[in-house]
C-alpha cells in the first residue's frame, strides 16, 4: 500500500534556476563543463568543486524530474568529510566532497533524488526505536527502485533487491531482522543489531549483515 505523506520543507524560489539552465540550453552552453556562479547567475569555465557539481546537478534534476528537482532545493548542501556518502536530516544535505566529486554526472544527480526521497517520506520521523543502521538499510532498499525505475542513474553497487521491491521501509526492516535472526542462528553467533550510528552523520554506512556490501546513502544523521 503506497503511503502518501506530507513532507515539511521550507519554501523557496527555484525560478532563477530554471532561467539560467533554459539559457544555457538555448545558447548551447554546456552544463557538465561550466559551473554555476551565485553572484551574477552566470556559467565560467572551471574544474568544478563539490559543491559546484551539486548545484548543476542540482538544476539538471529540476529540469528533467521536477519533483525530485523541487524538493531538491530545499535541502542546504553542507559540507561534510567525516561522512562516507551523503547524508539528510531533512533540513541540510551532508555532503563528502571526494565521493561527490568522483561520482559521474549521471549518477550524482541520481544520488541527490535518492537524498531528497528520505525526507520526503519522513523516514526520518518514521524510524521510532528500530536500529539506525538497519533501518537506513531499509529505506534505502525501498527508495532506490523508484529512483531507478524513474529513468536515473544511481552508483552499481547501491541497495536493491527485487524481493523487497514494492514494500514499505518497515516492511523491509522487518524481513531484515527476520534474516539477520535465521542466519546468527545458522551460524552459532550471536544476532548483530547493526550499525549503531552513534559515532557520527553515517548511520548505517557499515552494514553487518553478511554478503551485503553496497554504496550506502544515509538518510539521517546520529541525533534523529
Amino acid at each position: 500500500m503506497v503511503r502518501h505523506v506530507q513532507a515539511h520543507f521550507a519554501p523557496i524560489s527555484i525560478e532563477k534556476h530554471v532561467t539560467v539552465a533554459r539559457h544555457c540550453q538555448l545558447t548551447g552552453t554546456s552544463m557538465t563543463t561550466y559551473g554555476y556562479r551565485d553572484d551574477n547567475l552566470c556559467f565560467k569555465s572551471q574544474k568544478l568543486k563539490a559543491l559546484d557539481l551539486i548545484r548543476k546537478a542540482r538544476t539538471v534534476l529540476l529540469l528533467d524530474h521536477p519533483f525530485f528537482g523541487a524538493l531538491i532545493f530545499r535541502l542546504t548542501p553542507v559540507s561534510a568529510p567525516s561522512i562516507p556518502t551523503m547524508a539528510t536530516d531533512g533540513k541540510s544535505l551532508f555532503y563528502n566532497p571526494a565521493f561527490v566529486e568522483e561520482l559521474p554526472p549521471d549518477q550524482l544527480v541520481g544520488v541527490l533524488a535518492h537524498e531528497v526521497m528520505h525526507p520526503a517520506l519522513q523516514h526520518h520521523t518514521r524510524r521510532g526505536n528500530r536500529n539506525p543502521g538497519r533501518w537506513n538499510e531499509a529505506a534505502d532498499y525501498a527508495i532506490n527502485p523508484l529512483v531507478l525505475k524513474a529513468g536515473l542513474a544511481l552508483p552499481k553497487d547501491v541497495l536493491d533487491d527485487y524481493r523487497y521491491h514494492n514494500l514499505s521501509a518497515e516492511q523491509i526492516y522487518n524481513r531484515l531482522e527476520e534474516e539477520a535472526s535465521e542466519n546468527s542462528s545458522n551460524s552459532g553467533s550471536p544476532q548483530s543489531s547493526g550499525s549503531t550510528g552513534d559515532s557520527d552523520l553515517s548511520s548505517g554506512s557499515q552494514s553487518s549483515l553478511p554478503d551485503r556490501k553496497s554504496t550506502r546513502l544515509n538518510s539521517s544523521h546520529a541525533n534523529i
